[in-house]
């Protein structure tokens, strides 16, 4: 099968191999650093990140951060 799109430029996948290599969640990979979904399971086929647990915990410890935040400063800020 011919390759679509461009090419990853070989800094761009040394950094997805860091991210991969580092244990990011899949959705955090492709929100921060743009990576699409099908790129990285492409050349990941068997990474899935985080699990779910990991994930649920994460995601925990971000709603407090940002309630604690929105009370301190009166609004909603994003870390």
């Amino acid at each position: 099968m011919a390759q679509r799109g461009r090419k990853l430029a070989p800094e761009r996948k040394e950094l997805l191999e860091r991210l991969v290599e580092d244990g990011w969640p899949i959705r955090e990979i492709t929100k921060t650093h743009g990576f699409n979904f099908y790129t990285i399971k492409r050349l990941h086929p068997d990474y899935t990140g985080m699990t779910q647990v990991e994930a649920g915990k994460l995601s925990m410890a971000i709603r407090q951060v940002d309630d604690h935040l929105k009370k301190t400063y009166g609004r909603k800020m994003r870390i």
